[in-house]
């Protein structure tokens, strides 16, 4: 008698039901995966905790109007060996009214042994650390090249072609490889 009370639920699935559904499925998983494509683009764009160069450099600013007294600006003037005073006479303009202009950097020119080229920041950084741990200098570079982007590793800072000559052949002793070239950094 209780089979009778016992009530059954049916439920018929078509082949168009299948078929929206594996699209659904399809539809969500490109989705999801343009945008983790988006996102991993993003992070490896700008890598967290690197230390990137660029040919954009800062260029530091030279106050001209300072706030200081007078008499100050004068013995430092002199210890400086500065003739001109004339920002420090009493009867200038208030040193709210400051003008700030571009000062030029000189620019020393070096050789660096380029050891290496990696498209993951991480690994350029871990082949660094090899000459880090022997006391070289290093430095590593973003560049983009053929519209990929690659962190160039340059170990070393020498004044004279010879001595970074010198520099890549003990390089390439402690990497235990050869390819490696000299660079004139500006």
């Amino acid at each position: 008698m209780r089979d009778k009370h016992r009530t059954v639920l049916e439920i018929k699935i078509t082949f168009v039901h299948v078929v929206v559904f594996l699209s659904a499925v399809i539809l969500i998983g490109i989705f999801l995966f343009y945008l983790g494509y988006q996102a991993g683009k993003a992070a490896a764009m700008t890598p967290a905790g690197a230390k990137v160069t660029s040919s954009s450099e800062h260029i530091p600013l030279e106050e001209e109007r300072v706030s200081e007294k007078p008499s100050a600006i004068r013995q430092e003037m002199d210890i400086h060996g500065r003739a001109d005073t004339a920002a420090a006479e009493p009867g200038s303009e208030p040193a709210s009214a400051r003008k700030v202009k571009p000062r030029q950097v000189e620019r020393d020119s070096y050789y660096a042994v380029q050891v290496g080229a990696f498209e993951n920041h991480a690994e350029a950084k871990s082949y660094s650390d090899l000459f880090i741990n022997n006391n070289f200098p290093t430095e590593i570079q973003r560049v983009v090249v053929h519209e990929k982007t690659m962190y160039r590793v340059l170990v070393g800072r020498f004044d004279s072609k010879q001595e970074a000559q010198d520099g890549k052949e003990r390089m390439q002793k402690i990497a235990g490889r050869t390819g490696f070239f000299l660079r004139r950094m500006p």
